[in-house]
């Protein structure tokens, strides 16, 4: 299977993968020669009325956010310099389906000395599951708890936020769009 990263991209690989014909009965493709095919529908569809402006409408001014003094033991509000949450707005005419999670960074997305979260799960989304009307916005709450332990202490961490989203109600091909947002968290000493 192709995904339209690669397909968007102009990426081609040669191999052959299987498939089924319209009988049920196996069947082979060139997946070189469908890349090109697929390529040229991802631009159709961007191009097509009513879809350039699905998926691409979401925005957030949450993009780079830095919390300092976070204590070790206790959960811990996050909000950007404006004293929000994550505020997702959908810019399009369509409803969007909106799945908010927390990602590890890769060591390319690290920035100014921080390392990557240890865990995941430290970060909470309330609400994490959203239905977006056009031209609606939400707040999403961001939580974070660091476990009271020595070696977190003085610790300079960092997680990226993933917003996914996809047109609702559309048939055939839909493409869904993801917004990362860098999260930095400095943790205090450590008290007994």
């Amino acid at each position: 299977m192709v995904d339209a990263e690669h397909a968007a991209h102009g990426l081609h690989h040669r191999s052959t993968n299987f498939g089924f014909d319209g009988y049920g009965q196996p069947a082979m493709m060139n997946v070189s020669a469908s890349l090109g095919i697929i390529r040229w529908l991802a631009v159709i569809l961007l191009c097509t009325p009513g879809y350039a402006n699905s998926p691409q409408g979401l925005t957030t001014p949450f993009v780079d956010v830095v919390v300092l003094d976070v204590p070790l033991g206790e959960s811990r509000s996050v909000e950007d310099s404006e004293g929000r949450g994550l505020v997702l707005t959908n810019r399009s005419d369509q409803p969007l389906a909106i799945a908010v999670s927390v990602l590890l960074p890769s060591p390319e997305q690290l920035r100014g000395n921080a390392r990557s979260l240890p865990d995941p799960s430290w970060i909470s989304i309330k609400p994490s599951e959203i239905f977006l009307p056009p031209q609606e916005s939400v707040t999403c709450e961001l939580r974070v708890f660091i476990p009271k332990e020595k070696q977190y202490a003085k610790q300079f961490y960092q997680a990226m936020i993933s917003s996914r989203a996809r047109p609702v109600n559309r048939r055939g091909v839909t493409l869904s769009v993801e917004l990362l947002s860098r999260l930095r968290i400095h943790t205090n000493p450590y008290k007994r």
